[in-house]
């Protein structure tokens, strides 16, 4: 046998090593991503035509007994799914967790909270999601993002004092950041921005930003829009245009990165 001959079955044993060697490896992650008492799913996020997409990509074991979704089903389903599988009152957090993790300053950072999840029994349950980035596809705008989602226990499911105390807690934290955003609406407003361009830079809808506007003028006893942006001036509410037209502008520019 010439030497040739020789190192290149030497390469090809040690390649034939190597590959099993990461069969098992790969197995041991699968057989430890199975075991985990929460449910996975690897998607793929990013906006096509103005509209939030969202694509399963991979999902573990629990993620399939706790929703009764088979893994072949959840391979071809979309952002449809995504809403079925979320409470509709609470789908909006998964666009505003994208548009988080979006910011190239966010992408090391995870993005956590609290929603419903519907079991396989039609039911929707409290969980506790944690979302963070996988893989960025560079100049296109999807994000590849895993999504590690725990659901409280039916101990807890059945406990009547806890229930009362997590919707006193959702309750508060609602309060204070429908207060925060109500705030940062009338000092747009104040400052002479439309609504659409609030919506973009507060990554709202422009229903959710004239539903605001309409709670403040019922609240403070305003009946029109410059009422409203006369009341935000009077008390000093005003957003620095300048600031925030360079903070937008900025963002526009890493999105077409």
């Amino acid at each position: 046998m010439s030497k040739t001959s020789l190192e290149n079955q030497k390469e090809n044993t040690s390649l034939k090593a190597r590959v099993k060697s990461l069969e098992k490896e790969n197995a041991y992650y699968k057989n430890l991503l199975n075991s985990s008492p929460s449910m996975i799913f690897v998607t793929e996020n990013y906006y096509e035509n103005g509209k939030y997409c969202v694509k399963f990509l991979d999902s573990n074991d629990f993620a399939h007994e706790v929703t009764g979704h088979s893994r072949e089903s959840c391979g071809i389903l979309d952002v449809e799914f995504a809403k079925t599988l979320m409470h509709p009152n609470d789908f909006e957090i998964s666009e505003q967790s994208f548009l988080f993790l979006s910011q190239e300053k966010n992408y090391r950072k995870p993005f956590t909270c609290a929603y419903r999840i519907k079991f396989a029994n039609g039911e929707f349950y409290w969980a506790l999601g944690c979302v963070s980035v996988l893989k960025l596809k560079e100049g296109d705008g999807h994000l590849r993002l895993v999504n590690c989602v725990i659901p409280f226990t039916d101990k807890i499911y059945n406990s009547a004092k806890f229930q009362v105390l997590i919707n006193d807690v959702i309750r508060k934290a609602n309060n204070e950041t429908n207060n925060k955003l109500e705030t940062q609406v009338l000092e747009l407003i104040s400052a002479d921005y439309q609504v659409e361009e609030i919506a973009e830079i507060l990554y709202r809808s422009e229903s959710g930003i004239k539903s605001r506007l309409a709670k403040l003028r019922r609240n403070l006893n305003l009946y029109s829009m410059s009422e409203l942006a006369n009341y935000g001036h009077f008390h000093g509410i005003v957003a620095n245009r300048e600031e925030v037209d360079k903070e937008l502008a900025l963002r526009k520019q890493k999105i077409k990165k």
